[in-house]
């Protein structure tokens, strides 16, 4: 009977010990992380793939699209005035906008590349 207790209270120091060191690395990373991030913010996110995903993001006022995978990050569109005016933002609701924006973008870029504009591609 006193082993068990011994082998008991041994688990739950070890569980306490492992605890502690858990909340201890937390407060730790929260003092170590950059979190002062005034001009750059990341408005949405859109995962293509485990390691690809695409950005919409605010840099010092302009609205920028993203892409980025493991060989790099690419800047693959600046929005313009008008189609910023389009996106509702995540504080006023919005949810698919990006992905419409960005579908629209490639699609007049797409079509201004090859110089028509037919429906069935």
């Amino acid at each position: 009977m006193g082993e068990l207790f011994t082998v008991v209270f041994s688990l739950i120091g070890i569980l306490a010990i492992i605890l502690a060191l858990f909340y201890a690395s937390r407060w730790f990373n929260k003092k170590m992380s950059i979190t002062s991030a005034r001009n750059l913010q990341v408005i949405e996110r859109v995962s293509l793939a485990p390691d690809k995903m695409l950005l919409l993001v605010e840099i010092c006022g302009k609205y920028m699209i993203i892409g980025v995978a493991p060989n790099g990050i690419n800047t693959l569109s600046e929005l313009s005035e008008e189609e910023v005016a389009k996106l509702e933002l995540p504080d006023k609701g919005g949810d698919n906008q990006f992905l419409n924006i960005l579908t629209q973008k490639f699609r007049m870029n797409k079509f201004a590349s090859s110089g028509s504009v037919d429906e069935d591609e």
